[in-house]
């Protein structure tokens, strides 16, 4: 398919004030091509390096780029490659993720955060799988080839679209995430974008497309490539923190922002094209949290009480020690809910005439957690109980906890199915269920208090609380 041209547009003008041209598109193209073939990365398992620069897109597998591209989001490079090969081993095919389970999907990627792209993924396997099912498609399943298509699948928005197109398929579209956002506003020294207003990428993305196919002679041969360099060259030389290097960068002759600050029109380019991105203020929560943990009488094995998130919102679905949010504060405005020794007798299970093998309830401290848009300051106590039937998965003395639990849950939230969502697992079993990282967080910092304490005054054994 021949893509369609865009016109040139005279509102991109080269460093020296003149009009862009088809030639000067098709040499920033040139060279930013040549400097990612020289300098790209010949480590990473789902892009194969080659020296054949004639079919570097006929290389690629789409589904292992689809899954790289939505890993990458907000994740660093290292982890990335770790938690890719640990899925593709997992879920080869997409029709192996389809058939997976959605604890099965948290479990591989459990531990990276941000979660709902795993469920994304998933959902977007069993898309694929049932429109192959409805067309009467021979072999195995596969990505559709254009952007637009790839739009229809869920959990594919426009940048992992276009970067599925044109890297596996050759498709002349830009890709344009934060990083291609930057070098595109400095190519053309533009001051008044702000990256965290959508209308902004929607405009670099014209620009973007005006660059991959300005007009017949700069329609670009390698739009994969040029996605990438674009990408390198925003992460590494025209960098998200810290001012460019822009002696190292291969179009700094090419760049109006460049030439700005060269000339003293500007006092620096970070900050200025563009602008920072202004972020809207994080929500700060406090909560409580409970571990009821069961032990064995030698302390060997131990079984954990775990409530199940709702399904939507945040950390979906994911596993959570019984917990209580305190208060939430955004923009200098706190609602309360509920005091600490409020949340603390609804989620420690212990009444007043409590006779149960309970061997302690103490404070370990406190573990912060950051989320995109929340600060989560998590009060952490530690419950410790004797298992009466230690060879039984279930006890007696277990149902009765979790069915004080599920009593105190059910008065704290005004609801009545607590009971529903409350499980038992062993510490083994937790660590490979799929858990967050904040859940890891929080066991390894009992953990730890546990294994380093020595008798302190903060311990509440036995501690009397008012049902």
């Amino acid at each position: 398919m021949v893509p369609k041209l865009i016109p040139l547009s005279s509102d991109w003008k080269t460093p020296q004030g003149e009009v862009a041209t088809a030639d000067f598109f098709k040499l920033i193209q040139d060279r930013t091509i040549a400097w990612w073939r020289q300098n790209q990365r010949k480590d990473l398992p789902w892009r194969p390096y080659s020296v054949d620069k004639t079919n570097s897109f006929e290389l690629c597998d789409p589904y292992k780029i689809w899954v790289s591209e939505v890993m990458s989001q907000q994740t660093q490079m290292g982890t990335v490659i770790k938690y890719f090969n640990r899925w593709m081993n997992q879920f080869p095919t997409i029709e192996g993720l389809a058939n997976s389970t959605e604890d099965e999907v948290r479990c591989v990627w459990s531990g990276m955060g941000y979660y709902r792209r795993a469920n994304y993924l998933r959902k977007g396997a069993q898309y694929l799988v049932g429109q192959d099912a409805t067309n009467k498609a021979q072999g195995p399943v596969a990505l559709p080839k254009t952007s637009a298509e790839l739009l229809k699948v869920p959990g594919i928005g426009p940048y992992t679209a276009a970067a599925i197109a044109s890297i596996c398929y050759g498709e002349t579209t830009t890709s344009v995430d934060g990083n291609v956002f930057r070098v595109l506003c400095r190519l053309r020294g533009e001051r008044q974008m702000d990256p965290k207003v959508p209308k902004n990428l929607k405009t670099a993305y014209l620009w973007g497309q005006q660059l991959m196919r300005g007009g017949e002679k700069a329609v670009c041969a390698f739009p994969g490539e040029l996605n990438q360099g674009l990408m390198e060259l925003g992460a590494s030389i025209c960098r998200p923190n810290g001012p460019p290097l822009c002696s190292e960068c291969p179009l700094r002759n090419q760049c109006v922002a460049c030439f700005e600050y060269e000339k003293k029109e500007i006092p620096a380019i970070e900050g200025i094209i563009p602008l920072h991105g202004t972020s809207s203020p994080k929500r700060m929560e406090e909560v409580l949290t409970v571990i009821h943990e069961f032990t064995s009488v030698d302390h060997k094995t131990s079984l954990f009480v775990m409530v199940q998130r709702p399904p939507n919102g945040l950390l979906g679905g994911m596993l959570e020690f019984p917990s209580l949010t305190l208060s939430s504060t955004i923009c200098d405005e706190t609602q309360n809910f509920l005091k600490e020794a409020e949340a603390l007798a609804f989620l420690s299970c212990i009444t007043k005439n409590d006779t149960s093998e309970c061997l302690f309830i103490r404070k370990t401290g406190k573990v912060v957690h950051i989320f995109s848009h929340i600060r989560m300051t998590i009060r952490v106590y530690h419950a410790k109980w004797i298992r009466k039937c230690p060879d039984k998965l279930s006890n007696s003395n277990e149902d009765d906890v979790i069915a004080r639990l599920a009593n105190g849950l059910d008065k704290a939230k005004g609801c009545s199915n607590s009971r529903a969502s409350i499980f038992i697992f062993p510490i083994d079993k937790l660590k490979s269920f799929g858990s967050s990282r904040l859940l890891l967080k929080i066991l390894d910092t009992a953990c730890q208090v546990e294994q380093s304490r020595e008798p302190q005054g903060n311990e509440l054994k036995k501690r009397k609380l008012k049902e």
